[in-house]
């Protein structure tokens, strides 16, 4: 039931969510923060825990907004330009009828999650320490507002090392999709091969 309970709200939601509501405490330590208990310790925790994650939830949809702004950076690149090449690889190998994108991102995920569930669930690992990224370096903003002295100027220092962090794991995610989409690919491209020098043999 617990782990239900945890996987509908999100791990990685409950976590961001609790770091912002302490980020929270920090910020405003004389405003009263305490809720009204409903009697049942458990109902309490549940309700702490749906507010966390609903917090976590805001955050990563900022989150979400920076990896679309890194995305637009990196489909000019040559991650970008790799991931269409090998887009059209696979689609040519595979005969699949929908156009391709000139950056099938989108395209390419819903491909390998068909084709290839366990890698699907791999580049989903990488995508989720991205999004993580960005949503620390939101709240390192956060918290360096909460903080004063030192500890103000590491957390300030750290926000841009968590975005570089994010975009370079969005890059790295970029190429293992694309590397993927070409493994997919070559079984097809060799069973193609074979039929053609099988009709070529029976001419």
């Amino acid at each position: 039931m617990a782990t239900q309970f945890l996987t509908f709200l999100g791990l990685q939601e409950l976590i961001v969510g609790s770091l912002a509501l302490y980020c929270l405490h920090l910020l405003l330590p004389a405003a009263d923060l305490d809720l009204p208990s409903t009697g049942q310790p458990v109902a309490d925790i549940a309700l702490l825990a749906a507010g966390a994650a609903l917090v976590g939830k805001l955050i990563i949809l900022l989150a979400a907004v920076g990896m679309a702004v890194g995305y637009v950076l990196l489909r000019k690149s040559s991650y970008g330009a790799r991931l269409g090449a090998a887009g059209q690889i696979l689609w040519s190998s595979s005969n699949r009828n929908a156009i391709l994108d000139s950056f099938p991102l989108e395209q390419l995920e819903h491909a390998i999650a068909v084709d290839s569930p366990e890698r699907a669930r791999a580049l989903d690992t990488i995508r989720y320490g991205a999004r993580f990224s960005y949503a620390a370096a939101l709240l390192t903003i956060g918290y360096g507002f909460a903080v004063t002295g030192v500890a103000r100027v590491i957390l300030f220092c750290a926000t841009p090392f968590f975005g570089v962090l994010a975009l370079l794991t969005q890059a790295d995610y970029l190429a293992t999709m694309a590397r993927v989409a070409e493994a997919l690919s070559r079984p097809a491209i060799i069973t193609k091969r074979g039929g053609n020098d099988a009709a070529g043999h029976q001419s």
